[in-house]
């Protein structure tokens, strides 16, 4: 993700910026440690505090990706939920955490098309995006259905997202390509 693209205005009520560490709040913490909410996720089995997070965003950076908050503009910029871009060739991985409180209204549905259009703008190396998803989680599949994803066989991926990854658990995979 270059540098210049550091916010995304989504509507009246939307702002998608690139995450500081000031923006770390109890509602993050707290949905993340909500087994279920979080029961669709690996990270469900972790035990996340403010020093978790920040070490992940270090960690997250060092490997040239980035996290995006989604701020309701409406409540002073209240953060909502994240949005994550992991670099894989020439492909983005996008991980999504919407807080309890927030799920259901179509953040992600309202969000994820503009966010991926300005990412392509950004940069033409990208050939697409990759979400993977446990079978379970339907509100997730939906959402990449809704964003114009297409669902993958593991052995149909393309090989720059299949190397980096195990077929391993029950997931379904969708990739949307320039």
């Amino acid at each position: 993700v270059r540098n210049e693209m550091n916010s995304i205005e989504i509507g009246d009520s939307l702002l998608l910026r690139r995450i500081r560490e000031g923006d770390i709040c109890n509602a993050w913490i707290d949905a993340l440690n909500d087994k279920n909410h979080m029961k669709w996720s690996r990270q469900r089995h972790l035990s996340h505090s403010m020093a978790s997070i920040q070490k992940y965003l270090k960690e997250l950076g060092n490997s040239n990706g980035t996290m995006f908050g989604i701020f309701y503009k409406k409540s002073k910029q209240t953060l909502v939920g994240t949005i994550t871009v992991r670099p894989a060739a020439n492909y983005r991985i996008l991980g999504f955490l919407v807080f309890p409180e927030y799920s259901g209204l179509g953040l992600l549905k309202n969000s994820l098309p503009k966010f991926m259009e300005v990412f392509f703008l950004q940069d033409e190396k990208i050939d697409g995006f990759y979400i993977g998803t446990h079978k379970g989680n339907i509100p997730m599949q939906k959402v990449a259905e809704k964003s114009s994803f297409s669902a993958f066989e593991f052995e149909k991926l393309p090989e720059e997202l299949s190397s980096l990854m195990q077929n391993s658990g029950p997931y379904v995979h969708y990739l949307k390509k320039r």
